[in-house]
């Protein structure tokens, strides 16, 4: 069985904007804790796994230490950068495409080193409705570092077409931190963007592929379910 949610930012969004700032607590965390308390209500549920995407992936592991209710972790895409690296590194990556100039480019820059560094007022706009407070925040959950603490199974997947988390800068880093730990499976997948749908290898990229009709990769899907199956297996 599946239980899944949409993000309150998602369904109240626009009452949330009205708001100073959110916090990852308020966005994320409280609800996932608030889920897990109601998966393991419903009869017939013995094990629970979270399963995060992206900002979720890399909030999993800090969810699952404030849980005894959690069995294991699937993360997929999570990012081992910081958010403001995440958002710097990705309009490096669009620009050739967003039409913008070398000068706009290095204003970019300018300000997202400022936000990485924590050089802004909390109370800078940013793009996406949300603020500087809500990047520093962020700084607060490093995959990393929460990873560290975590003795339940764990799985990594990733696209390795994902161009937003990416393979060579956050995948294999945490990969290669904790390959030799038996908790830990990994696995990337060729040809799958950062949704895990199928796209052409090797282009230049953009958020224009996440508007194409398409569904998550069945192997994606596969993988996840042998992984729990083999877990409960062991058990």
């Amino acid at each position: 069985a599946v239980l899944r949610y949409d993000k309150r930012t998602y369904t109240y969004g626009k009452e949330i904007s009205e708001l100073a700032s959110i916090t990852i607590e308020d966005e994320y965390i409280t609800d996932a804790l608030a889920a897990i308390e109601k998966a393991v209500e419903i009869p017939g549920v013995n094990s629970l796994y979270i399963i995060g995407h992206s900002m979720g992936a890399e909030l999993a592991p800090y969810i699952a230490l404030r849980s005894d209710k959690v069995s294991g972790i699937i993360m997929l895409a999570p990012p081992a950068r910081q958010l403001a690296q995440l958002s710097l590194s990705q309009n490096r990556y669009l620009a050739p495409i967003t039409g913008i100039s070398e000068l706009q480019l290095k204003t970019i820059e300018i300000f997202f080193t400022k936000l990485l560094n924590h050089e802004l007022p909390p109370d800078t706009p940013i793009d996406g409705g949300v603020t500087a407070a809500y990047y520093y925040d962020a700084d607060n959950y490093p995959t990393i570092q929460a990873l560290e603490k975590i003795s339940l199974p764990v799985l990594v997947l990733q696209g390795e077409e994902d161009f937003q988390v990416t393979l060579n800068e956050d995948f294999l880093p945490i990969k290669e931190k904790f390959a030799n730990k038996q908790n830990f499976t990994f696995k990337s997948f060729p040809g799958l963007n950062h949704l895990f749908l199928e796209t052409e290898p090797g282009i230049q990229h953009s958020t224009n592929d996440y508007y194409k009709q398409g569904f998550v990769s069945e192997e994606v899907i596969e993988v996840m379910a042998n992984w729990i199956k083999e877990l409960k297996r062991g058990h």
